[in-house]
């Protein structure tokens, strides 16, 4: 019997993965991966422009593939990637899989954050050290922190819609390979 099985990470790794994706189905490996190549479209710089998005995106080679898909009308930096490979299995074949954000937007971030805890420490401790050079005087001293927590919001909304980009994915996978998606949602949660 084909199915499927979503492990999902709790927080903190909930900001930067969307879990582990596996598929046991009943087809041979080669026959998967046809009928993944043929819903998957190619990626492009005006297909990311489309604002009407359909369907699966990216690429299929050989058994390894790297897919994702748009939600319309938006553009969203923290979109996840569904990375994975299809293995030979007994009776079949597995889908072995995983979502990532991209490595970019990865180390966008650290840089970011890492300028935003500099900025945020440089002030509070310039404000409590030194606030007779402050003109006219030093700032309140929660006001270093909305650079940074302005940061975590812009991250925590888009991870919020790569999860239901994630769901999207998943379903159209569901239909692709013919699984059955009842009872498999809430997916289960490792820590």
């Amino acid at each position: 019997m084909d199915s499927r099985l979503w492990t999902r990470p709790g927080f903190p790794r909930w900001l930067w993965t969307g879990g582990t994706v596996e598929y046991h189905l009943a087809i041979p490996p080669v026959e998967a991966t046809e009928r993944l190549r043929a819903a998957v479209r190619p990626d492009s710089v005006l297909r990311r422009l489309w604002p009407w998005p359909a369907g699966l995106v990216g690429r299929v080679d050989a058994l390894r593939f790297k897919l994702t898909t748009r939600i319309p009308l938006v553009r969203n930096s923290f979109d996840s990637i569904l990375e994975g490979e299809i293995l030979e299995a007994a009776g079949g074949s597995t889908i072995v899989a995983a979502f990532r954000m991209r490595k970019f937007v990865l180390v966008f971030m650290a840089v970011w954050f890492g300028l935003a805890a500099l900025i945020a420490i440089y002030e509070t401790v310039s404000a409590l050290s030194a606030p007779q050079h402050w003109n006219p005087r030093p700032p309140p001293l929660w006001f270093p922190l909305i650079f940074p927590v302005f940061g975590i919001l812009i991250v925590g909304l888009g991870r919020l819609l790569a999860t239901w980009q994630e769901r999207r994915l998943l379903a159209q996978l569901d239909a692709i390979f013919g699984v059955s998606s009842k009872g498999m949602e809430p997916s289960s949660r490792a820590h």
